[in-house]
């Protein structure tokens, strides 16, 4: 989980391989005070440097083919395995946090690209676990996000200064779609070796770092085009073109609905054909892509309330008990959000009361007999 640094035996502490016993190195004594002072800082810096891994998932080598059938466009930049996404990872030190994204090729950088590369674009959605609107859109990806995300993060080769999308310089915007920071403030962008594209991103940027370890996160991968909409490249139906990739669903395409992801982060490819196949032609319904991570989905809150009342009532001649029970449930709880809430009460009464038509009767009976015999009692006897 932290990076590693081997010191190699015979190198020096000023960069060259010269070995290590010498006595001396242009004037510097290297078994005196001087090269201890140089070691300890030297080892001190090193330790500034380090850093945590928070999150790592891999993604399977050969799935750069989008829903399934994507096609390198024929341009012999295009080198295979160059939008092939292999892991992605995410680091934190005091300061900053770094979001790694490894390739199983880079491509060279062959039109110079300002960060050390040029084929690509990376998109990296995050959903933290606060409790803040979402945004459930992917620009110029042609997907949905579920269940949405609180910054989208963008890559790319970084030409001139204007910040995505309207210009060429990697960009990090929140959910209510304002400009966080594009690069160059306190956010960069670059190729680092292992082909591998890393964003190093100011802490004080972002929210909720402290619970960094239960984010979550979508990252998809297109094709850089300088002069295409978001400044991702196209797909089109059939055989793949020069500059245009090949193999797309003709009715996706017709309807507006074809996802232009290349590469999407997801345990299997057959995953990764799932999510961006989930579109509806016919209803000219998006993809839906699913955030993978340890954020809990906050976002959707379904709040359900059941009050149960039940009174139970027995009446007899001599007593009279009242039993009555209230089993009552959650009570209803509104949760901010921007997905509407469902609240659900029930309420149930029951009340049972034991007929009294038996008893009325045998008092009336009684008292008939009553007056029957009150009546016989005092009745004059006959004279005699």
């Amino acid at each position: 989980k932290y990076n590693s640094v081997i010191t190699v035996a015979g190198e020096s502490l000023y960069g060259d391989y010269e070995p290590a016993w010498a006595s001396s190195y242009y004037g510097v004594e290297l078994d005196g005070p001087k090269f201890v002072t140089n070691l300890v800082a030297w080892w001190v810096k090193i330790i500034t440097y380090r850093r945590t891994e928070v999150f790592s998932f891999s993604d399977p080598e050969g799935d750069d083919n989008g829903i399934g059938t994507l096609k390198y466009p024929t341009n012999p930049v295009f080198k295979p395995g160059v939008f092939d996404l292999l892991k992605f990872q995410v680091f934190t030190d005091d300061n900053y946090v770094y979001f790694r994204a490894t390739f199983k090729n880079l491509g060279g950088n062959p039109w110079n690209g300002p960060n050390g590369f040029s084929l690509q674009h990376l998109q990296i959605y995050v959903l933290t676990t606060a409790k803040l609107a979402v945004n459930k859109t992917a620009p110029g990806l042609n997907v949905e996000i579920n269940p949405g995300w609180h910054y989208l993060i963008v890559a790319i080769p970084g030409w001139g200064d204007t910040p995505w999308p309207d210009g060429e310089v990697s960009a990090i915007y929140s959910s209510t779609g304002s400009l966080v920071a594009k690069q160059g403030d306190k956010f960069s962008v670059y190729a680092v070796p292992g082909e591998a594209i890393e964003v190093k991103v100011d802490k004080s940027l972002l929210t909720d770092v402290d619970n960094i370890e239960k984010w979550g996160f979508v990252v998809a991968v297109a094709s850089y085009d300088g002069y295409g909409s978001y400044k991702v490249r196209g797909v089109v139906a059939g055989d793949p073109q020069e500059w245009l990739f090949g193999g797309a669903d003709s009715l996706a395409l017709l309807a507006g609905v074809h996802p232009l992801i290349i590469d999407l982060l997801a345990p299997t490819a057959n995953e990764q054909y799932k999510m961006l196949k989930s579109y509806d032609a016919t209803a000219k319904k998006l993809a839906v892509v699913s955030v993978l991570g340890a954020a809990p989905p906050t976002v959707t809150t379904t709040v359900t309330s059941t009050v149960t009342v039940t009174t139970t009532s027995e009446i007899t001649k001599t007593t009279e008990r009242v039993v009555t029970t209230v089993v009552p449930t959650t009570v209803p709880t509104i949760v901010p959000t921007t997905v509407p809430i469902t609240v659900s009460t029930t309420v149930s009464t029951t009340v049972t009361q034991t007929e009294m038509t038996t008893t009325v009767v045998t008092g009336i009976l009684a008292l008939i007999i009553g007056l029957i015999i009150g009546y016989a009692v005092k009745k004059p006897s006959p004279k005699k």
